[in-house]
């Protein structure tokens, strides 16, 4: 967004809206918030971050957001 491509796989992953539901509760106002990583893990593309989620196999989820902002 802020930058050239370092790869060519690189890509911009939006998290575009947060869902109203119990397990979100506090995080509904993030919108339009590139993703930066999930649990540590840097994201390159949405393929990645797919990867990653469906693998996951600790208790929580964590999305570190730009700006400093951590969804999870």
């Amino acid at each position: 967004m802020h930058a050239m491509a370092q790869h060519k796989d690189q890509q911009v992953v939006v998290l575009a809206q947060v869902l109203a539901n119990e397990v979100s509760i506090g995080y509904e106002d993030i919108v339009n918030t590139a993703v930066k990583a999930v649990n540590g893990t840097e994201i390159n593309n949405l393929k990645q971050l797919v990867d990653l989620v469906q693998g996951c196999r600790d208790k929580y989820l964590r999305l570190d957001l730009e700006y400093n902002q951590v969804c999870g």
